[in-house]
């Protein structure tokens, strides 16, 4: 019979660890520059970004997160100015989502930052290891998904 996996050498331990660490520094380095913004609403505000107009039903699917925190989370957007509102034209109890003007100043200005921090996370990869390593991920997750 094999051993137990040590704790810090299970995969999903850490991944855990990974992430953990990723938000911490976000944390920092935003704070550091003065970005107004969770990690989590960072991460709503980019989905709002790449799919302007869409429902807040669309973001929680789009970000893996619950619609009661996505309603707290867009609550705060919109009352710092961030993120705008709008009845859908073509179903007036569907409401949708936008950047606003100093939302999407926040996204132009944090997007840099953010891509140095998935830089120098993955700086010790070859393209051709961060390639292997999202499919990877993306397979985990593709499995993780099936009925067990």
């Amino acid at each position: 019979m094999e051993p137990d996996i040590r704790l810090p050498d299970v995969h999903f331990y850490l991944m855990d660890r990974i992430m953990k660490q990723a938000r911490s520094l976000t944390r920092e380095v935003f704070h550091r520059h003065e970005i107004e913004v969770t990690t989590d609403q960072w991460v709503i505000l980019k989905a709002i970004a790449e799919k302007e107009g869409s429902s807040q039903q669309e973001i929680s699917e789009l970000t893996f997160r619950e619609p009661a925190a996505i309603t707290r989370m867009l609550d705060h957007l919109i009352k710092q100015g961030f993120v705008s509102k709008q009845i859908d034209d073509a179903d007036r109890r569907k409401q949708l989502l936008f950047l606003t003007e100093t939302g999407s100043q926040l996204y132009q200005r944090a997007m840099p930052i953010v891509k140095s921090i998935r830089e120098h996370a993955l700086t010790d990869l070859t393209e051709a290891e961060r390639d292997t390593f999202r499919n990877i991920l993306k397979r985990v997750y593709g499995a993780i998904q099936e009925d067990f």
